[in-house]
């Protein structure tokens, strides 16, 4: 606990200069889209979200949206943030066809908060992975698995579906909140 702390008081600290010296910095290309229809699939009551070996990643309360990536036999994969692929059950998901998503209520400020957030999420995943808790079953090479379990929970937290959360990121990443 006082590790995260620790933790979090760095990347606070760290992190606000960083965004500031970032936003001259910001990125080239095109511009992401403000909305987007996807497939999503909505946890319909408790479930685990695995990976395609079968390692529990994390547990899910019901009504969690990630982006569908298709439906195949008894498992529905599903987006995470990273793009990286995960199946939940598919009794325990129920799917939505064109589910919209937007970020156009979102201002600059809260982008740029927003990208602190994910900031210390990055910084508390890798913190978790050195030091997990006990019964996971999460190894210390699996950042990848770390990092999507950290901006899940946030998203959770945050009552914000995975893909809007995504699409927030992209807005983030092409701001230069967020690398």
């Amino acid at each position: 606990m006082f590790i995260a702390l620790l933790t979090l008081a760095l990347v606070c600290a760290v992190g606000s200069a960083a965004a500031d010296a970032k936003k001259t910095a910001k990125a080239k290309g095109p511009k992401p889209p403000k909305e987007r229809k996807i497939d999503a699939a909505v946890t319909k009551r408790p479930t685990q979200l695995r990976t395609e070996s079968g390692l529990v990643v994390m547990n899910l309360p019901e009504g969690v949206t990630f982006a569908a990536a298709e439906h195949k036999g008894k498992a529905v994969w599903v987006y995470a943030p990273s793009g990286q692929r995960y199946w939940l059950p598919v009794e325990d998901v129920k799917m939505i066809k064109g589910h919209k998503v937007s970020v156009d209520d979102i201002n600059d400020k809260q982008l740029k908060s927003f990208g602190l957030q994910v900031t210390a999420a990055r910084v508390t995943a890798v913190m978790q992975s050195v030091y997990p808790t006990p019964g996971t079953s999460l190894t210390a090479g699996m950042r990848t698995e770390w990092e999507d379990k950290v901006l899940i929970e946030m998203a959770i937290k945050a009552q914000i579906s995975l893909p809007q959360l995504s699409l927030m990121l992209e807005w983030a990443v092409f701001s230069g909140y967020v690398d």
